[in-house]
């Protein structure tokens, strides 16, 4: 976890523990004015960021740990698991400033409204309608504050788009990248919190912060289809963090430690690599540094995403490719192939449908060519030295939308081995073939395949 995300969940547990310390000598005036300085310093942070979406999902972070703890923190009494052992039952100045504080966060992460839910049923009973009002008048007034910014007005939903969020085609695939995804998949970067789901213990209030914290990780993907990781350099998904820090406060008691060790042996299945290396597990803006020494590797990759990590990726008309090893990256004057660096893995999405992929290499390239997810076709040795290589294409392995429309995309992914070529990093063009049209290069560096 970065230090700074660390620091502002250090900042919002010790908001809780002052409001629990003043609580009775102040009614809490000394904990609404941290509340405000935490609010405050988080929008001057978010204003300042050169990445906005990830301070903006650790400021809502914070802001949820600090609303969690000040209604969730005391432990039940040892007589039993009560639904009215905690809270407290009499004063309404812990569900008030919590709501005010996921309201806050609603605005940098929307989803996290739900967690007005539990707040609302940890209220005392015969004053929950007070803070029901808060909740719902807090809702409205952010959501007026927002259309009343946003450039042009509402984008109200179509017809369209929302088929385009509820098809079954893209749901599916994101529902299955959302937890079992190669970059960001929740069973990869948060096993743990499968661990504080099987802690829980019905009969308490806590039920509903579990409810809560489900609905909205799988609200995650119908908010943005294209974009429920949290934004470009994500490590992890960064959407989830409100709903993880939530999820902390499920247990009624601390784990077994034969769970913890369990926890620990399953999450370094995945991020051993990470952990030797913390401060390289990303190599750029976008490109994942190690995944192609971890069990993640073999995961799916999230082909639905803007802002999944490539090495390199082109676009054309009706076509996007997308380099998922280091073996095949931009180079100054356009992609180049190092045979040393191990198998490229080629994603392509394309309109309509294909028939196989031209790859043409420069000289020194060897003549044979291993290819898997496909088939070799013809080969033609070029009179510059060059080499073209044709690789048949079988059916897609994912058919849905992208980001640029609402258009079904065909996705094909294959890999490609080069035997005894140099060492030197080759330049190479892709060109795409569909069933039913001339060729179309991938790389606007080298159009049609020319160097």
């Amino acid at each position: 976890m970065p230090a700074s995300v660390a620091a502002w969940l250090a900042a919002a547990i010790a908001i809780g523990l002052a409001f629990r310390h003043h609580q009775k000598r102040s009614g809490g005036g000394a904990a609404a004015g941290l509340v405000a300085l935490l609010v405050l310093a988080s929008g001057w942070w978010v204003e300042l960021s050169t990445d906005p979406p990830a301070p903006a999902l650790w400021g809502a972070t914070a802001c949820v740990t600090a609303a969690l703890f000040l209604v969730f923190a005391r432990e039940p009494r040892p007589g039993g698991l009560a639904p009215e052992s905690y809270p407290d039952t009499e004063s309404l100045a812990a569900p008030t400033l919590a709501s005010l504080l996921v309201l806050v966060s609603v605005w940098w992460a929307p989803p996290t409204v739900v967690l007005l839910a539990p707040i609302v049923a940890s209220a005392p009973r015969g004053r929950r309608g007070r803070v029901l009002a808060l909740a719902v008048v807090g809702v409205f007034a952010v959501a007026a504050v927002a259309v009343a910014l946003s450039e042009g007005g509402p984008a109200w939903p179509t017809a369209a788009s929302v088929l385009h969020r509820f098809g079954p085609e893209l749901l599916g695939w994101n529902l299955v990248y959302l937890f079992g995804g190669r970059n960001f998949g929740l069973l990869v970067w948060y096993l743990p919190a499968l661990l504080l789901v099987v802690c829980f213990r019905p009969g308490t209030h806590r039920g509903w912060l579990l409810a809560a914290a489900a609905v909205g990780t799988l609200a995650l993907p119908l908010v943005s289809p294209h974009d429920f990781i949290g934004g470009s350099g994500a490590v992890a998904n960064r959407a989830f963090l409100p709903f993880y820090a939530a999820l902390w406060f499920v247990p009624p008691r601390a784990p077994r430690p034969l769970w913890l060790v369990a926890a620990a042996i399953g999450a370094g299945l995945f991020l051993w690599p990470a952990w030797r290396a913390p401060l390289a597990t990303a190599a750029g803006d976008d490109r994942p540094a190690w995944h192609d020494r971890s069990l993640a590797s073999r995961l799916p990759y999230e082909t639905t995403q803007r802002h999944a990590p490539a090495f390199a990726e082109w676009q054309g008309t009706g076509v996007l490719s997308r380099s998922l090893t280091p073996a095949l990256e931009d180079g100054d004057e356009g992609a180049v192939f190092a045979a040393a660096s191990g198998p490229a893995q080629l994603m392509i999405a394309a309109e309509r449908p294909l028939e196989s992929v031209l790859i043409d290499f420069g000289p020194r390239a060897a003549s044979e060519l291993v290819v898997t997810g496909g088939s070799a076709g013809n080969t033609v040795f070029r009179p510059d030295g060059g080499i073209r290589f044709e690789v048949n294409l079988g059916p897609p392995v994912r058919s849905h939308p992208l980001w640029t429309g609402d258009r079904r995309y065909r996705v094909y992914v294959f890999e490609i081995e080069m035997p005894n070529a140099p060492e030197r990093p080759l330049p190479v063009a892709i060109m795409a073939r569909p069933a039913d049209a001339l060729p179309r290069s991938l790389d606007p560096a080298r159009p049609g395949g020319e160097r």
